[in-house]
């Protein structure tokens, strides 16, 4: 039995804490001093890393916030697209062809405002305004003389030819531009000349002020008639229309 108390001191004596644990000593200082506790002392563990989720399974934003989302609209957390009315189509068009005007006006051809005005009028009439679903199956025959006008317009090679084309593609395109409404900012007129050689009169729109005429240029500048002012914001716009065309303004 007194040989097993040697090894044990051996055995106490021979361990040693771990590395970061510090251990104070329990042995007391007198044989009447009582025992004093084991105190383990270590270092804070670091946090685990966030697991990589794959991309379905991550919390949204909304999620991991910790905000209150009861009074949140929920249809703009998830994306839904809001529906707005876009007039930048219809921008690039009136900006395009009143380029071209001011350049028949001058005697200049503008190729590539011809060619922009074409792929403008593409954009345009690829998708109905928001508020008017029905716009250009309604206006059909209206639709396909400006898209065939411009495409002639574009591949005009001499100033004839770009004043004949200019002439069939302002009719159908001032009325297009009177039932979709015209947008802010574009304080348009419309103007015609009896003496020019262009379906009803010579029609044509440009910017509020004196005749600037398209189809004799510069040796007939101011040879025109203000027939009326442009199509604006505040002009009836194709919702009305729209509503016309469903039955539904029919005892308004």
């Amino acid at each position: 039995m007194l040989r097993l108390v040697p090894l044990l001191g051996l055995a106490w004596a021979g361990w040693a804490a771990p590395s970061g644990v510090a251990v104070a000593p329990t042995h007391p200082a007198s044989a009447s001093a009582p025992a004093a506790p084991l105190v383990v002392s270590a270092p804070p563990l670091a946090p685990a890393p966030e697991p990589d989720l794959p991309a379905a399974l991550r919390p949204s934003p909304h999620e991991s916030s910790g905000h209150d989302t009861a009074g949140m609209d929920h249809g703009a957390m998830v994306g839904e697209p809001m529906a707005l009315a876009d007039d930048a189509p219809i921008r690039s068009v009136l900006d395009a062809y009143l380029a071209v005007h001011d350049a028949l006006a001058a005697d200049r051809l503008a190729p590539e405002a011809a060619a922009a005005l074409a792929e403008a009028v593409t954009a345009w009439t690829a998708t109905a305004p928001p508020d008017a679903p029905h716009l250009w199956h309604r206006e059909a025959n209206a639709v396909t003389t400006v898209r065939r006008s411009v495409a002639a317009l574009a591949e005009a090679a001499d100033l004839d030819a770009a004043r004949a084309a200019f002439g069939t593609l302002s009719v159908p395109l001032a009325a297009l531009v009177e039932a979709n409404g015209g947008p802010d900012g574009y304080g348009l007129d419309r103007f015609t000349c009896g003496m020019a050689d262009a379906p009803d009169g010579g029609v044509w729109l440009q910017p509020a002020g004196d005749a600037q005429n398209p189809y004799f240029g510069t040796s007939m500048a101011m040879c025109g008639t203000r027939d009326a002012a442009g199509p604006s914001a505040a002009s009836p716009s194709a919702a009305d229309a729209e509503m016309q065309h469903d039955g539904l303004g029919a005892h308004r």
